[in-house]
């Protein structure tokens, strides 16, 4: 599943946060679904974040904030399996 920009996470919480919009209005005013929606809004909540916060915070900031430093790839974390033993 592909995760959402952080423009549309940006818009979505100002939509919730900001102009108190419901969850349903949020997901056909950003084109996300409701799931996402609640989703996001429940990731920023965890993470501590407030609209005040959000708002001065750069695209980079906030998806650290919200999702954790980068990601290693899972080769490097697993050894390849060796063909000729499993053969």
């Amino acid at each position: 599943m592909e995760r959402l920009s952080m423009s549309k996470t940006r818009e979505i919480l100002r939509i919730r946060w900001q102009l108190g919009l419901s969850v349903r209005e949020a997901s056909r005013a950003t084109g996300a679904s409701v799931g996402a929606v609640n989703k996001t809004e429940n990731r920023a909540r965890a993470a501590g974040l407030t609209w005040e916060l959000i708002d001065g915070l750069s695209e980079q900031v906030l998806d650290q904030r919200l999702y954790g430093g980068p990601k290693h790839s899972r080769s490097s974390e697993r050894t390849e399996p060796d063909p000729v033993w499993i053969h």
